[in-house]
């Protein structure tokens, strides 16, 4: 158990929390609805309470029990998630799909790597792969879930330290090896702190992967502006925000809603969110969107894009959350002069485009992951193009469409 001082923490009802104390076991947590989702959750102990994370590998898909044990192979290799603003991107379980579904092609791929004497695309021989075990760590951010809600700024410094913690955390344990490589994938939000993140932290970053990424600067929607003012901006977000059900909340973020895939996720969604306390996440909303950059990262983007690390950015191609149109642009002219950025514009997509195109979403991240092994992949490998489906296009949609097709820098990217 790891018990730390704190006199800011104003954690949610539920929290293992004593007078001016977060105490922190060492035994795993399982969610509420434990048989919707089964992932086993661990609390890292922070300078602010805790941040609640789930470190999953192949041979544990729901998340491994015993972070101190050090029998078996160790993890060599980690894909950290960093979620978005709101209460349908900003938890463990909005990733829980994905991830299972990148850790089972990597299973898949690993035993392909064992068993073939020969790849019979490149020729590249397959003898002496060494499988680094893959892990993907996904965790809440401050006032999400059941990581602590510190009275403070939800600003650059306080996100960027949580992660700088767990991380240090995570990476102190048996089980994953020294020197072990990070990759970080944010989206939205979560995306502008990968991006803040490794402008800090640049050696702790080997490889970033942006989810249609905040940062850039965009035009908001009319009022926007007005939320940020004291008092009066929250009475005027919890207006607007009560009088839509969280179903049509989401809707906003997803392009096709007769999709299966996408109902089954939404399904989830809307059993899972009954767990949260939606107060908190609404003042954690406000309280992030007042105080972190996520339009205002330009100079981080230009500074993280000179480094030339291995990067991919994936953007919905009707992305109206953080406009496609006008922020892709901002990401592509500074990454355009690293040759290891490369792009995806996945079509027939809105903001949550890892649940519309989950599979595509997966088959794309485990390629990239994997780019540097024996048997290799092309990023599109597997991944089929989409016509578009112009008869559920709204008039914003085409436009975006024909803003990527008339450029043929960007029409290269589309899938």
């Amino acid at each position: 158990m790891v018990v730390l001082k704190s006199s800011d923490d104003t954690s949610a009802p539920g929290d293992d929390v004593k007078f001016q104390q977060i105490v922190v076991d060492n035994k795993a947590y399982h969610h509420k609805l434990k048989d919707v989702c089964p992932e086993v959750i661990h609390y890292a102990p922070s300078s602010h309470g805790r941040s609640a994370f789930v470190l999953s590998s192949k041979q544990h898909l729901e998340g491994i029990v015993d972070l101190e044990s050090s029998s078996g192979a160790p993890i060599e290799n980690i894909v950290c998630c960093l979620g978005g603003i709101s209460l349908h991107s900003a938890h463990t379980y909005c990733y829980y799909q994905l991830s299972k579904r990148i850790l089972e092609m990597d299973k898949d791929y690993v035993g392909e790597c064992l068993n073939e004497e020969r790849n019979p695309t490149t020729e590249h021989t397959s003898r002496g792969f060494h499988d680094d075990n893959l892990a993907i760590l996904r965790y809440e951010a401050y006032g999400r879930g059941k990581s602590s809600n510190p009275n403070h700024d939800q600003n650059r410094e306080l996100f960027v330290g949580q992660l700088k913690e767990l991380l240090d955390y995570v990476l102190s344990k048996p089980v994953v090896k020294k020197n072990c490589k990070i990759t970080v994938l944010g989206f939205s939000m979560g995306g502008c702190l990968a991006t803040q993140f490794t402008h800090t932290h640049p050696d702790m970053v080997d490889a970033l992967i942006l989810f249609s990424p905040a940062g850039g600067v965009w035009k908001l929607p009319t009022g926007a502006g007005l939320i940020k003012l004291p008092f009066l901006g929250s009475l005027l977000y919890n207006a607007v925000d009560s009088s839509q059900t969280y179903e049509q909340k989401m809707e906003v973020d997803l392009f096709d809603m007769k999709n299966d895939i996408t109902q089954q996720r939404l399904k989830f969604a809307l059993e899972m969110k009954e767990q949260e306390d939606h107060d908190v996440l609404t003042k954690s909303f406000l309280n992030s969107y007042k105080h972190f950059p996520l339009n205002d990262s330009k100079n981080e983007i230009e500074h993280v894009a000179s480094m030339n690390k291995n990067t991919l950015i994936i953007w919905a191609m009707f992305d109206t959350t953080v406009p496609s149109d006008e922020c892709f642009p901002q990401f592509h002219t500074p990454f355009s002069k690293n040759d290891k950025a490369q792009y995806v514009l996945l079509n027939n997509t809105k903001h949550l485009f890892f649940m519309e195109r989950e599979e595509d979403t997966a088959r794309i991240v485990h390629n990239f992951i994997r780019r540097d092994c024996e048997v290799y992949r092309p990023l599109l490998h597997q991944v089929t193009p989409q016509e578009l489906k112009k008869e559920i296009c709204s008039a914003d949609d085409l436009k975006k469409y024909e803003f990527f097709h008339s450029n043929q820098d960007y029409k290269q990217y589309i899938v």
